[in-house]
């Protein structure tokens, strides 16, 4: 270290605190890298590898990247698995003495990404914690970039099985577990769950009492009953609390966007695992791994980023309840039946800005952009008017949105009044570009602008004054970066200086003078573009403050936003596709009637799909056999009955002219011949593994598909096995 220069000093000992991160060192207009940091940035980035100058003629490996396009190259270390520590100057270069104070004002990972550029608008960016005892598994999840944080507790013998279904279901981008389970778990989670960037934390953050702390001083409450959280949940508040701490250590800000924790109750939805959210395709296509040709794509008609995230979770999270989902329904229908003010309503809506991101980086102040300030004005706007597009409906769904904006119409108001006032609607993405705040608002910033926006007559006047007196007419007053402002005079006219010129520079064809007058006005000049800088970064910082108290109430706005759009979206699917209400029953049936594949009949042509009835009960028709030759349309029909099942459970209306649908706990699918010979798995085993979950699991509620089971053997042996299930 005693030989390192001063700067590189500073630098390795904040390195030595982020020696897991990727450091972005800000040194001027540039993020820069060193030592093994820069020899991985310049593969990955692909930018330039070249060195500095590191103390006593020994030199490091340096790369570096523009801090204005910093996102994207942040985004390529994110998704290519490094966690990312942002460096910042912290005070100014011009009056910092001695090497300028720096510090880590962030650390990014897969799962605390802020930043609307390097986010999915259609997609949660969930970030999970688990935490084990002998009997319990707790469950947390956080979308830092929308607030959401939810935790939930699982019992008994299968509370392994459950976080699996559960975690499929999330699909996280990170999940963070404690160091004890790093060998045996840690290797085991990993294998099953490939994309999900795992982070391990010290047992201690998982300590149930230390978690409580945590989040009840965020919360500024004496317990976390008033969430609906039990005291006895020991693993779920313990993985919430080590979540949170995670977080705010990462962020190092207020995190004023987690506004709640609620209660994740897995027992309100549908039972999807894994396999049969891949084998149905209800997220994305098999084949694309894309939406593209998933039950996901067909029914997406929303307008916002808030409402594409609520139908994906939606259709993970099917309903189970009758009142729930006949709600939902009654919604939909009456969207149908209003076409015209349908139409209206999703006009307005595709104008909303994802106001949930906003409010997440309004709370960080290193995110923020004066636009987003602009972004969630005009976007209040026209929440604040939507109560005026559902005066018709009656359903208790709209009543209960209309209900609730118009209860909170006095804070839209007053955000709207506060952002209106201060903020000037053509304002630059970026805070140092200036101009971003009203006339009129500051008197101290109104002065300075007033300084700077007059030099310019003040420039020509002076160098009017200097003609005359010097008798010059060629005189010039000018300006540059390196001298500042200068008197320039042609080489014939040089005699005819004046007494108090200043000489600064002599060029081959003219001299280039000052005098105190000119010094003075510079000063006072550049003065006042640092001072209108610096006060337009603080008026600012202060109306953001302004607003945060009020994130709670500005969530659920983008909430309820998120809700209708989805509800507008799905009847608007339903009325072009021609899609039924289902009945809901208690019965253990499934009736459909001249029901369609609702992907299927979207990639043939209009009209060429064959409708086709099923009829099934818990009696004589408990199971039915499909049989038919190769391209008869088995797999078609049967994933056909799964999709209307699970679609009528989330509420949406289904592409039959009928159906009465039992209420069903879960769907289980076993699909198709498939190894997984990196587990060690072969085809018949695979087969076997799924085909025992369906056994072991399944209730007299319970849909199960079977696609094929038996193939992996013998034709004798796998038609017993095939008779032995049935039975």
């Amino acid at each position: 270290m005693e030989a390192l220069t001063p700067m590189m000093r500073q630098y390795q000992k904040i390195k030595d605190n982020h020696k897991d991160a990727i450091l972005l060192y800000r040194l001027g207009d540039f993020y820069e890298m060193f030592n093994e940091d820069a020899k991985i940035a310049s593969k990955v980035l692909e930018i330039t590898l070249t060195s500095r100058d590191a103390g006593q003629g020994s030199k490091v490996p340096l790369a570096g990247v523009p801090y204005h396009a910093a996102a994207s190259y942040i985004a390529r270390l994110i998704k290519e698995g490094f966690k990312v520590a942002v460096c910042e100057q912290i005070e100014d270069p011009k009056t910092a003495k001695g090497v300028v104070r720096r510090e880590v004002v962030r650390i990014i990972t897969p799962g605390t990404i802020l930043e609307s550029g390097m986010l999915d608008g259609s997609k949660n960016n969930f970030l999970t914690a688990l935490s084990f005892s002998e009997d319990s598994a707790g469950l947390a999840f956080i979308d830092i970039s929308t607030g959401e944080f939810q935790c939930a507790e699982f019992k008994g013998s299968q509370r392994s099985a459950k976080l699996n279904n559960e975690i499929s279901r999330l699909n996280p981008s990170e999940c963070v577990l404690p160091e004890r389970l790093k060998e045996e778990f840690g290797i085991k989670f990993q294998k099953d769950f490939p994309k999900i960037f795992l982070t391990y934390l010290n047992d201690w953050e998982f300590d149930r009492e230390n978690a409580y702390s945590k989040l009840i001083k965020h919360f500024h409450t004496n317990s976390l009953k008033g969430y609906g959280i039990s005291d006895e949940w020991d693993e779920a508040i313990s993985s919430a609390g080590a979540l949170f701490g995670y977080v705010q250590e990462n962020q190092k800000s207020n995190l004023g966007q987690i506004s709640g924790l609620k209660e994740y109750n897995v027992s309100d939805y549908m039972i999807l695992d894994s396999g049969t959210q891949k084998n149905l395709e209800i997220t994305e296509a098999v084949n694309t791994r894309s939406k593209k040709g998933s039950l996901l794509d067909i029914l997406d008609n929303t307008k916002t980023s808030m409402g594409g995230r609520r139908l994906r979770f939606w259709l993970t999270h099917p309903l189970i309840k009758e009142d729930l989902i006949n709600a939902r329904m009654d919604a939909i229908g009456e969207l149908i039946k209003n076409n015209i003010e349908r139409d209206n309503l999703q006009k307005d809506i595709s104008n909303i800005y994802d106001v949930e991101r906003i409010i997440g980086r309004l709370n960080n102040i290193n995110i923020v952009t004066p636009r987003d300030l602009i972004s969630l004005k005009e976007s209040l706007k026209i929440i604040c008017n939507l109560p005026a597009k559902l005066e018709k409906f009656g359903s208790g769904s709209i009543k209960n949105a209309k209900t609730k904006i118009e209860e909170n119409n006095g804070v839209i108001q007053k955000i709207i009044g506060i952002i209106n006032s201060a903020i000037n609607d053509d304002v630059p993405l970026s805070l140092k570009e200036g101009k971003i705040i009203k006339k009129g608002y500051d008197r101290e910033l109104d002065e300075l602008l007033e300084i700077v926006s007059s030099g310019k007559d003040w420039v020509i006047d002076y160098e009017n004054k200097e003609k005359e007196r010097s008798k010059i007419r060629s005189l010039k007053v000018r300006f540059n970066q390196i001298f500042g402002y200068y008197i320039e005079v042609s080489n014939p006219n040089l005699p005819q200086i004046p007494a108090d010129y200043i000489r600064k520079q002599t060029l081959a064809n003219c001299e280039r003078y000052i005098t105190p007058e000119l010094k003075d006005y510079e000063s006072k000049i550049l003065g006042a573009e640092e001072k209108i800088t610096r006060l337009e970064m603080e008026i600012f910082r202060k109306v953001c403050a302004l607003i945060v108290p009020d994130t709670a109430v500005i969530q659920a706005l983008a909430d309820i936003t998120g809700e209708l759009d989805v509800l507008a979206g799905l009847a608007l699917t339903a009325y072009l596709n021609n899609y039924i209400r289902p009945k809901l029953s208690k019965d253990k049936n499934i009736m459909i009637k001249k029901g369609r594949h609702p992907v299927v009949e979207k990639i043939i042509n209009l009209g060429e799909f064959i409708s086709n009835d099923t009829l099934m009960d818990s009696g004589t028709d408990q199971i039915l056999i499909i049989t038919g030759p190769n391209m008869a349309g088995k797999s078609t029909y049967i994933r056909q009955v799964a999709l209307i099942t699970l679609m009528a459970h989330c509420g949406s209306f289904v592409p039959a002219e009928e159906a009465e649908i039992g209420l069903t706990d879960r769907i289980f699918t076993r699909i198709g011949a498939m190894d997984n010979l990196a587990k060690g798995e072969s085809t018949f085993l695979v087969e076997m593994n799924e085909t025992a979950n369906i056994l072991n699991n399944a209730t007299e509620k319970s849909l199960i598909i079977l696609d094929e089971v038996g193939r992996g053997t013998s034709t004798f042996d796998g038609l017993s096995i095939a008779w032995a299930i049935i039975e």
